[in-house]
């Protein structure tokens, strides 16, 4: 498998990300078959069979316009990295860069899924007793009902390949009742009760509030790119704001450290893969521009583990056959 890796766009100097990279090679045997490419201003000083490197002339920065920028840096990271997967040179694409950008280009060169129309940002988080998939986290600021409905499709398929029969859905708004949130939200809660009549795809929990999230069984979890970033950042600071309230009475008891470390393995972001660009026909991982080398090689596991598991061709497949 080859996984590509924009080293471009991420607020950490990228030879701290090729350092835990090769390490990560020598460290497990299990992925001595896997190779990195990666793309960026400078490349490893270190040498590894591994490993090679396309260097990237420019850089789409946060304060661009996304889709005048593809356009017209066809030699910055995220460009090369999409016509790598569009080629099938790389089986994967990890980037911290931006978003707009990443959404464009993948848009632009890459085939959608069938019945969809536009790629979503989906994250994999801890719940109280199962993984949650959120969508959207950032890729579509504001979302009409009907792509609602399409996010709701691809997440559930998601779920599914990830082996959730029927998987349930809820709809992230400002209270339980069905005339509750804005016009576009009550009208995909309409929309998908109806739909969860017509086919046996998902079970539609309805409306669900914030602080309800984590405690009910729920597989996927809908909302617009806004509020999803806006959750999902929050529901992060709060993670950390409780491991360092941990941390510091962990120093003065020494017995607490087995609890703090897995309390960390279970909440801090480093430790899940990143959010995945789902929609387009390839594996596309999203990190946060301020990821830690850590949180990339996190993305790199949660990248082979999908691969592994074929989650792409599994989705394609549902979505081909939808019932």
């Amino acid at each position: 498998m080859k996984i590509a890796i924009d080293l471009m766009g991420n607020d950490n100097p990228p030879h701290s990300i090729l350092k835990a990279a090769i390490n990560f090679l020598k460290n497990n045997n299990l992925y001595k078959n896997i190779k990195f490419i990666f793309i960026g201003s400078e490349g490893p000083k270190i040498k590894h069979p591994n490993i090679s490197f396309i260097k990237a002339k420019s850089l789409i920065t946060m304060e661009e316009n996304p889709i005048l920028a593809v356009r017209k840096k066809k030699d910055c990271s995220i460009f090369i990295g999409m016509q790598l997967l569009k080629e099938k040179k790389a089986d994967a694409l990890i980037s911290a860069g931006n978003t707009g950008a990443l959404m464009s280009c993948a848009k632009m060169m890459l085939n959608l899924l069938p019945n969809i129309t536009r790629p979503f940002l989906l994250i994999s988080m801890p719940s109280k007793s199962k993984m949650l998939a959120v969508l959207d986290v950032g890729a579509n600021i504001s979302l009409k009902s009907k792509f609602l409905i399409e996010s709701a499709i691809l997440g559930t398929a998601f779920q599914k390949a990830k082996g959730i029969k029927k998987p349930k859905i809820a709809l992230l708004n400002i209270g339980e009742e069905a005339k509750k949130g804005t016009l576009e939200i009550r009208k995909t809660f309409e929309e998908l009760k109806k739909m969860e009549k017509q086919i046996s795809f998902f079970e539609f929990l309805g409306n669900i509030e914030g602080k309800e999230v984590f405690s009910k069984e729920i597989d996927v979890l809908i909302t617009d790119g806004f509020t999803g970033n806006v959750f999902l950042k929050t529901s992060e600071g709060i993670a950390n704001l409780i491991l360092d309230h941990i941390s510091s009475f962990k120093e003065k008891h020494s017995k607490l450290q087995p609890f703090f470390d897995d309390l960390k393995n279970h909440l801090h972001y480093e430790k899940y893969p990143g959010a995945i660009l789902i929609g387009v026909d390839a594996l596309i991982i999203k990190c946060h521009g301020y990821s830690s080398p850590e949180a990339f090689i996190s993305a790199i596991k949660g990248s082979l583990s999908i691969l592994n598991q074929k989650i792409i061709f599994k989705i394609k497949k549902i979505l081909s056959t939808k019932k």
